[in-house]
């Protein structure tokens, strides 16, 4: 059987737990929707898929071009880690640093490897990594809003990576 001590403590607890379930509706949950995340999101989707379509043409002629988004990249990650309650929007920037997440991150030292790539990879590359930007631009443009970024435009990291990493046999890279 509890003591009066016990119950007293409980109930102490419950109050405190149910006084700062009440603040924390008043406070967001994640972070507030921010116009710069969302012009990074946008502006890097588009000079993404412009090199990307270039990786058919050799990697050495657009290395300094490779390096400085990769950079921009670097900084939208560090951008959003930088503001609270933003790791939804942080996590989908990590992934798309990521070297074994098969998206820009696994995508360059693949060109690098490869030197130039084939139109298959080259499109097949385009369309994952623009549907992931899609996924972050969604997610940076419905912040406090119940929109749901899950469908068939998102992509799958996982498979985007097997295929950047083994092409398909009888394929060649150069």
């Amino acid at each position: 059987m509890m003591s009066f001590d016990n119950i007293k403590h409980l109930l102490g607890v419950i109050c405190l737990a149910a006084v700062s379930f009440a603040l924390s509706g008043c406070t967001p949950l994640i972070a507030e929707y921010n116009l710069e995340a969302y012009k990074n999101a946008t502006s890097l989707k588009a000079e993404t898929d412009n090199l990307v379509k270039l990786s058919g043409t050799s990697y050495s002629k657009h290395a300094a071009e490779i390096k400085s988004l990769s950079t921009k990249i670097d900084a939208a990650y560090e951008f959003s880690a930088g503001v609270p309650k933003n790791q939804a929007s942080t996590t989908l920037w990590k992934e798309m640093r990521n070297p074994e997440g098969g998206l820009w991150g696994a995508f360059v030292p693949y060109w690098k490897s490869r030197g130039k790539l084939p139109q298959f990879a080259v499109d097949h590359n385009r369309k994952i990594i623009a549907a992931y930007y899609d996924l972050i631009i969604c997610v940076e443009a419905n912040k406090q809003k119940t929109a749901s970024c899950t469908g068939s435009k998102s992509p799958s990291p996982e498979r985007s990576a097997e295929t950047i990493s083994t092409p398909k046999k009888g394929k060649s890279g150069g």
